[in-house]
């Protein structure tokens, strides 16, 4: 999903728990109405529409885990595209002793979005 399909979503969300707060619902409800927990249901009656726009607006890209291993992992999906996630991931343990405790899926992640940025898919 694109980053503009995303805001959509949740803009659109924003104004739906509005809506159905104004008809009496509670945090709980809104949520399993729509499908958010009630804690983003909180979040987003907190909000006026101005200042949760610009929240939505703001990057939230974190600094990644496994970014220092990004060169190795480039090589290596250059010299063998077949490779999956999870073979990359056993390579990176044995060759990097310092390599953090990360889930799988954050590994797969990690080698899914240099895989996309070099377009080896």
């Amino acid at each position: 999903m694109k980053a503009k399909d995303k805001h959509q979503k949740k803009v659109f969300m924003w104004y739906k728990v509005k809506e159905l707060h104004t008809r009496g619902l509670n945090y709980s409800q809104i949520g399993q109405e729509i499908g958010l927990h009630r804690k983003t249901v909180r979040k987003y009656l907190k909000m006026d529409e101005q200042r949760f726009i610009k929240w939505i607006g703001q990057s939230k890209h974190l600094p990644k885990k496994l970014s220092r291993y990004h060169d190795y992992v480039h090589q290596l999906l250059d010299s063998h595209p077949y490779l999956s996630a999870a073979q990359i991931e056993d390579r990176l343990k044995e060759d990097f002793a310092d390599l953090p405790t990360v889930h799988s899926k954050t590994v797969y992640n990690f080698t899914e979005s240099i895989s996309s940025h070099y377009g080896n898919q």
